[in-house]
């Protein structure tokens, strides 16, 4: 059976665009959507930790799931489930659940008084996206469900975790009929022997023969290789407010395996793209290639 999607909810905000973007997920994928909302009470949590290190929480989570729950139903999607969470905080609920559940992807939204139209990472994200058990998406807050996807674009490095992304990303065009655009961005240093432009240009021809071989296995997905002069993020940032519905992104390159890490390069990116980002976990365990098992 196919991993689930699961989307936060915010029971203060109910910002839907994690739900939307979550279910245009699941519905490509024919996974199931389950909606999560963190609360709190004497009840679920210890005093005394709650006191310690937890958060403000609502007593009660059971409003915005229905709301969230009502905005997606009716469409193709193979199921929806609701879960209220009783934890200390958002991230320790959220990322116990996708534990618990397998899930292949957990959807969280941008803190509301960012830049319109851009994701940003409040304090739930920034804390799954170091260490949850799973790919991390985060979505611009307020995004409009703008329907089928045209063009889902991988960050491409020439390592395990650019391969991962690109295989992912390849998963998603491939079950929404679209195209997948491999962005690759490389930057002469001082360090390197040759003038400038020539080091330039024989980074661009490593990127494209590396992408390129990558490319082997991909069938079926319309592919456009895209190599850059320039730093990663601005490469990225720029393609994400070009024609991208969607990015992903592989995790930090070090670290413990089988955890969403960002890295230097995907902490700027989800600070500001302009559409939803996936940054996958580490390492073997729970990939986005599940959704469609």
């Amino acid at each position: 059976m196919a991993s689930p999607v699961l989307a936060a909810v915010h029971p203060g905000t109910v910002d839907l665009a994690p739900v939307r973007f979550a279910a245009r997920v699941a519905a490509h994928a024919g996974a199931p959507l389950m909606i999560a909302s963190v609360f709190a009470s004497d009840e679920v949590v210890e005093r005394l930790a709650g006191g310690q290190f937890g958060e403000e929480l609502p007593r009660v989570a059971s409003r915005a799931l229905v709301r969230a729950a009502e905005a997606v139903r009716g469409g193709t999607l193979a199921s929806i489930d609701t879960v209220a969470l009783g934890a200390s905080s958002a991230p320790r609920g959220l990322a116990f659940a996708a534990l618990e559940t397998g899930a292949a992807m957990v959807v969280v939204g941008s803190p509301a008084g960012g830049s319109s139209g851009r994701t940003a990472v409040g304090s739930t994200a920034a804390r799954l996206l170091d260490g949850a058990p799973s790919a991390v998406a985060v979505v611009p807050a307020g995004e409009q469900d703008g329907g089928d996807w045209t063009t889902v674009g991988a960050g491409f490095v020439a390592s395990v975790e650019g391969r991962a992304a690109t295989k992912a990303a390849h998963v998603l065009a491939g079950r929404a009929g679209a195209r997948l655009r491999l962005l690759a961005a490389v930057q002469s240093r001082a360090w390197m022997d040759g003038a400038g432009d020539e080091v330039t240009a024989d980074l661009r021809a490593r990127a494209e023969e590396a992408a390129g071989a990558g490319l082997a296995s991909l069938l079926g997905t319309a592919v456009d290789v895209d190599v850059q002069a320039g730093e990663p993020a601005d490469v990225l940032l720029a393609a994400s407010a070009d024609d991208l519905d969607l990015l992903v992104c592989g995790a930090r390159g070090y670290g413990p395996e089988r955890a969403a890490l960002l890295g230097g390069v995907t902490r700027q990116v989800t600070a500001g793209a302009a559409c939803p980002v996936i940054v996958l976990a580490r390492g073997p365990g729970v990939t986005l290639e599940s959704l469609v098992d």
